[in-house]
């Protein structure tokens, strides 16, 4: 077997990177993207441009399936080819970029985001339904089951399967069912009453393990970037972060067990090591690094801090007495 150029005649791709590929079975079509030349279809061994309606901008993936071809864009959502011009198809997904779309054996339509999880289509609704509480924002893959789960790629958490937990015929829940080892540097972790365990890593994000460290996911939907230090609990099950990367870092909390992440304070410091005060939860400690490197002090559970001392050398661990 030995590949061959398609559309040798009317190559518009030279040294170009093709994002996407697709080929509809119903017209035998084969359709490209490429950044700056939009969608192309090969029409009788020549490249016919197909970009007409596409908002300006990336186009990460195309899918045909029964004569019909969507585009998932980088900037709007997904678009559906009608007589040769792209129309925005249905709504949910405005503004946002989608990896990857595809169908399921069960007929769904299925779309990947890269910020907000799995989504499928709903014609009665004409609408995108967000799969919801998947712990990881990005999807690269996609695809169902005749019985209707759904199954979740994410580049460096494994998969995921959103299933019927009670059995009412409703999906309602996300389940860990594959798991990628990676060579995180751990900075800091804490363990649950129960034996779970967070890590604050430099590079990953969170992670977490339910299996004494055996298998490990991301959980940093919300976090301007994955280069977090510190990491504590309290006894109430918050979760308190630091990180520092490219201009952003600061104090940040979780209320739901690391599933969402929201940013509190010191947002241009990069915090270091974080230590709760065993008698007043509310009082919390915070070394802290860039320009100077300074002690702060939470009175509110990290809403707001006060800067306490300063010193030669960054502070890179706290303990409560």
């Amino acid at each position: 077997m030995s590949w061959s150029t398609a559309g040798a005649n009317s190559n518009p791709f030279v040294n170009k990177k093709v994002t996407t590929v697709a080929v509809d079975d119903a017209t035998g079509l084969v359709f490209a993207a490429a950044p700056g030349l939009g969608v192309y279809a090969l029409v009788n061994g020549w490249w016919k441009p197909m970009g007409a309606g596409l908002p300006v901008g990336v186009v990460n993936t195309l899918h045909a399936v029964d004569g019909q071809v969507y585009a998932g864009t980088n900037t709007d959502g997904v678009y559906r080819l009608e007589g040769g011009i792209w129309k925005k198809f249905g709504y949910g997904l405005d503004g946002q970029a989608v990896e990857i779309l595809s169908h399921g054996a069960d007929g769904k339509l299925l779309a990947g985001s890269r910020e907000n999880g799995a989504f499928y289509f709903d014609v009665a609704k004409d609408l995108w339904v967000n799969a919801e509480n998947l712990p990881v924002r990005t999807v690269s893959a996609v695809t169902s089951l005749e019985s209707g789960e759904i199954y979740a790629g994410t580049p460096g958490s494994g998969v995921y399967a959103f299933i019927d937990s009670n059995m009412d015929s409703v999906l309602d829940q996300w389940q860990h069912v594959a798991a990628l080892v990676v060579n995180a540097v751990i900075q800091d972790i804490v363990k649950t009453e129960t034996g779970e365990l967070y890590a604050a890593t430099y590079g990953y994000g969170v992670l977490y393990s339910n299996d004494g460290g055996q298998c490990w996911t991301r959980m940093n939907r919300g976090f301007e970037n994955l280069y977090t230090y510190a990491i504590e609990r309290n006894s109430r099950g918050t979760l308190f972060v630091g990180i520092w990367a490219d201009g952003k870092g600061g104090v940040w909390r979780s209320d739901d067990d690391a599933k969402n992440w929201q940013f509190l304070d010191l947002g241009n410091r990069q915090v270091l090591s974080l230590a709760i005060d065993p008698n007043d939860e509310d009082v919390m400690y915070a070394g802290v690094n860039l320009e100077w490197s300074s002690i702060y002090r939470s009175m509110d559970g990290g809403y707001t801090w006060t800067q306490l001392n300063s010193f030669g050398d960054p502070a890179w661990a706290i303990e409560v007495d």
